[in-house]
């Protein structure tokens, strides 16, 4: 099970502070939200491992169908004003 931590910090972030942010030697992956930092760690193998089935099964199943559908990884980053970041 995954599991989620917040910064500790007061301070707020905006999306130009956060873009100026270290990448994280581990993968993790940070987000914005409400001008919150959340860091979630990275994937572990069995993760990856399930993903890519996934997009074969996918993949073969709109090959099946005529190519009707578009499948999209990894997932897309959405931001939403100046002060959210997924």
């Amino acid at each position: 099970m995954a599991w989620v931590n917040t910064s500790p910090l007061v301070k707020t972030y905006t999306l130009d502070e956060f873009w100026q942010l270290p990448d994280s030697p581990d993968r993790s992956k940070l987000e914005l939200i409400a001008g919150v930092l959340y860091m979630t760690p990275p994937p572990e193998y069995t993760h990856d491992n399930v993903v890519t089935r996934l997009i074969r099964i996918l993949t073969a199943h709109l090959i099946a169908i005529g190519g009707k559908g578009k499948l999209f990884v990894p997932r897309a980053a959405i931001w939403t004003g100046t002060h959210t970041y997924l």
